[in-house]
This record gives C-alpha cells, sequence and structure tokens, in this order.
C-alpha cells in the first residue's frame, strides 16, 4: 500500500463575499514536511479549515 500524498490546486476561500485565500496550490508528498508562515489575520487558519472540508471551497 502506498502513503497518499495532499496536492492543493488554486484553492480560493473566504467570507462570504469577501476571499482571504486565492489561488493556493502546493503538493505535500508522504514523509515531507511544510511550513505555512504568514502573520496574523492573512489566512493560515482559514486555509486549513477550507482543506479539512469546515468551509466551503468556491475553487479549487
Amino acid at each position: 500500500m502506498s502513503a497518499a500524498s495532499l496536492e492543493i490546486r488554486n484553492l480560493s476561500s473566504g467570507y462570504g463575499p469577501t476571499r482571504v485565500i486565492e489561488d493556493v496550490s502546493f503538493k505535500a508528498e508522504p514523509g515531507s514536511r511544510l511550513a505555512i508562515l504568514g502573520r496574523n489575520g492573512v489566512g493560515k487558519t482559514s486555509l486549513f479549515a477550507t482543506i479539512a472540508g469546515q468551509w466551503p471551497a468556491p475553487t479549487g
């Protein structure tokens, strides 16, 4: 059985009409590490909430 990778393509999300994440793309291979860096309020938690399916993703 092979390990799964995580690939995100052109992901956008936000609050109603306001987009806080726009056109995010990356691929994380099994065993790799990925760091998401940014100052407060730039959308890091929103990104993970969208990936986890807690928030809708209008694109991506």
